[in-house]
């Protein structure tokens, strides 16, 4: 009798899955060609030889989107054909159970159009599997993929380029280890992506049936490295870099400009590793290691214990611990999602109330009306704030600011706006809001170093301040560059390639999208002809511009009041101290300079100007805060005027695009010619006074036979005058925001009402009200 063959049950289920899934019919077919017995299973541990596997299956370049970065020994391979083979990885990737109604929260957060893990046709087909189906986008394993690993290889290329700049290098980063800058290079030198490399090259022989649970092992050999830097905040980078930027300057034979020039491109590359990858790949990193769908935020700050055991690492390799990171420890934020579904904090969740619901909200926030500005004297302050703006821009434009000025034609030769704000019409308010959230992006550059505190005095909640600060500019690189941008550059080639796009459905419901966005993140009050009603207008976990304009708004108002009473305390003198500033006279420092910096240092007197410090950055910030405030949520700006409801450049009297911008090619001539006539005004008046002061001394010398003055009052009239001049702050400050409080000091004079834009000592008086003509207001 032939002996029965007896098989270990983990030695089966290994041939098993070896094997892949076969049908009935594959299965017998296999029995027929191979032959063979039924045996005997028994339970027990597996004394069979690992399976030894093949080498990674290569990629091609075309196929991959574009070749592989050079200049590095450790660059990604992505055709496996050069440099050395990956470090195998041994992980075997499994997926928590979770219940029906998380499942389909996370399916919605794959598909969002931010992560794009997710294709359509796989959305609709796991939201209908239950629970049994998460295939990712085919483009996903293909392009965003590689495309990141790229990313991160020339972003650590970057760090090592500058490692070596540094005197010392390496070893001078070591011997410092204690500060952040150090620590935050050195995380980043110990990256290694040869695991996710190989990962990657293995995601391919499952063509394009590619699962969730197939993607973990490279998100987590991906996230072990980059990990460590997880907690550190854009503001932390504009210190690190400032930080850098002095040591570098110590390297002989450096050229500042180039140093300059290599760490903005590092910076632009940071951001784009914080949204694609850090951000980017967080749904499968919490499918992973989480049993529920939690807000980014939320996921980071509270389970980095869960997720570093998860990736098998170590608070050691944090750069910052939670609590370190101001964004990492405001517990007012994460107070204010509890209570709510996923479906609200989540950036993942699209509006799928319907039209009744939407109108009932809409309803009762214009009832509500909690960001509309208060009512008070807001024409002259308004005005003020104008003034400052037009000294650092000059005829941008500011005293008209309606519908009707192009204010993109001035301002895209020094901002360069990325493609889609060409596109804005000038009748669309969307144009202002994007010049205004950009000027005010590079202000709050230079605000880190500012150490704002509470007192018994001040109230202002500066945990939330910081946070809004610090994601202020999310706005352009999240709200405008990855949700409004594309859907109007989607609507206008549509309508360029076929002129009755916009009466098709598609055309309707993409353009219906388009003002849900200005509506729902930038202008509550905005009102459109409704003939299609969007579900895919997108929560995201940043409050809407609008709101945090107007938050922000009111604190540096208060704060600016406050530096105005002290000025005024101390006749004008940088002495002092603010409530709410510790370091209100220090010299403001901009990490990198931007076009908004360089004209701020030109209108204060320079570099050595004593004018350069925080509290003339914080009147700067209040007053184009005050004018964005005033533009989104006054339902009687401008903005809100009927328009032709078209969002785009098109021709007169037709809807067909205009992409023909004429630019202002002379800007920074104007501004040059704008500073030299403030000069010469501050020289005249100068002269002026002293003339004055002259002829005043000679009318009022002692009469000889009485003793007295000229003008019989037994003293200089002069004296007063001499002591109004020097007391004036020799800041030049930006309109008094003061009265806003109800408290203007009542002998600020013609100090508080000057603009922060004059470049002498003694500054020319702004276009006070007085002299404004009503028709020149806004």
């Amino acid at each position: 009798m032939e002996k029965k063959l007896r098989y270990n049950k983990e030695d089966l289920e290994k041939t098993r899955k070896n094997l892949g899934e076969l049908s009935e019919k594959e299965a017998r077919d296999m029995i027929k060609k191979l032959g063979g017995q039924v045996g005997d299973v028994y339970e027990g541990k597996s004394h069979s030889a690992p399976i030894r596997r093949s080498a990674p299956i290569t990629r091609n370049k075309t196929s991959s989107g574009g070749g592989s970065r050079s200049g590095s020994s450790s660059t990604v391979s992505r055709s496996g054909s050069s440099g050395p083979s990956p470090s195998p990885v041994r992980y075997k990737a499994t997926l928590p159970y979770i219940d029906t109604a998380t499942f389909k929260q996370f399916v919605k957060l794959y598909f969002n159009s931010y992560f794009k893990i997710m294709s359509f046709g796989n959305y609709i087909g796991a939201l209908l599997s239950s629970g049994s189906s998460e295939k990712v986008s085919p483009n996903f394993v293909r392009k965003t993929i590689w495309d990141n690993l790229d990313l991160l290889q020339e972003f650590k290329s970057q760090a090592e380029e500058i490692v070596a700049n540094i005197p010392g290098e390496k070893v001078a980063l070591q011997n410092d280890s204690e500060k952040l800058y150090a620590r935050f290079f050195l995380a980043i030198l110990d990256w290694d992506f040869s695991g996710a490399n190989q990962c990657a090259h293995s995601l391919i022989r499952f063509g394009k049936d590619v699962s969730v649970v197939q993607v973990v092992p490279f998100v987590r050999e991906v996230y072990r490295n980059v990990i460590s830097v997880v907690f550190v905040t854009d503001g932390m980078i504009a210190e690190i870099l400032d930080q850098i930027e002095k040591i570098m300057q110590t390297t002989p034979g450096l050229q500042i400009r180039e140093i300059r020039k290599q760490l903005t491109k590092f910076k632009a590359d940071w951001k784009q590793v914080l949204y694609s990858v850090i951000k980017g790949f967080y749904p499968i990193l919490m499918r992973a290691c989480m049993k529920e769908c939690l807000p980014i935020n939320s996921f980071f700050s509270s389970h980095i214990t869960k997720i570093l055991d998860f990736l098998g690492a170590s608070r050691f390799q944090l750069v910052l611990q939670k609590n370190e990171s101001e964004s990492g420890s405001s517990s007012k934020g994460e107070e204010a999602t509890k209570g709510k579904s996923t479906d609200e904090t989540t950036a993942s969740e699209d509006s799928e109330s319907d039209e009744a619901s939407e109108a009932k909200e809409d309803k009762a926030e214009e009832e509500k009306e909690p960001v509309t500005p208060h009512k008070r004297a807001q024409n002259q302050i308004l005005r003020r704030q104008f003034d400052f703006a037009n000294t650092l821009f000059p005829d941008a434009g500011w005293y008209t600011a309606d519908l009707e000025t192009d204010f993109y034609a001035y301002f895209q030769p020094l901002f360069e706006f990325e493609e889609g704000a060409n596109l804005v019409s000038v009748h669309n308010p969307m144009q202002f809001t994007i010049v205004l959230t950009r000027i005010i992006e590079d202000l709050f550059s230079g605000i880190h170093h500012v150490d704002f505190f509470n007192d018994s005095i001040c109230k202002i909640d500066f945990d939330e301040m910081r946070s809004d600060i610090q994601n202020w500019y999310l706005y352009s690189a999240d709200f405008l560059s990855k949700g409004y941008f594309p859907l109007l550059r989607d609507f206008v080639d549509n309508v360029y390639s076929s002129a009755k796009y916009g009466e098709t459905a598609n055309g309707r419901r993409t353009l219906a999208r388009i003002f849900w966005e200005q509506k729902t993140f930038f202008l509550p009050y905005y009102k459109f002809e409704l003939s299609y009603m969007p579900n895919e207008t997108k929560k995201r976990n940043l409050k809407p511009l609008y709101r945090t304009a107007h938050t922000l708004s009111q604190s540096f108002a208060e704060l600016s009041a406050a530096i105005d009473k002290s000025l005024q305390s101390s006749q004008g003198k940088f002495l002092g101290q603010i409530s709410g500033i510790g370091n209100p006279w220090d010299e403001y420092s901009f990490a990198l300079a931007n076009p908004v910096s360089r004209r701020l240092n030109a209108v204060l007197g320079g570099k050595t100007s004593p004018k350069r410090n925080n509290a003339n950055l914080i009147k700067a910030i209040s007053a184009f805060l005050f004018i964005l405030d005033w533009w989104l949520n006054d339902k009687d700006s401008p903005a809100y005027d009927e328009v032709d409801g078209v969002p785009y450049r098109h021709k007169a009297n037709s809807t067909d695009p205009d992409f023909n911008v004429p630019l202002r090619t002379n800007v920074n001539e104007i501004f040059v010619n704008h500073i030299k006539a403030m000069a010469k005004s501050a020289q005249q008046k100068s002269r002026s006074d002293e003339e004055q002061q002259d002829q005043s001394s000679e009318t009022e010398k002692p009469d000889s036979a009485t003793g007295e003055t000229a003008n019989g009052e037994g003293q200089t009239s002069a004296t007063g005058e001499a002591t109004t001049t020097e007391a004036s702050p020799p800041s030049g400050e930006t309109p008094d925001t003061s009265a806003e409080q109800g408290e203007k000091p009542a002998q600020s004079g013609e100090a508080s009402s000057e603009s922060v834009a004059k470049p002498s000592e003694e500054q020319p008086k702004a276009a006070d009200s007085d002299e404004a003509d009503e028709t020149d207001k806004p």
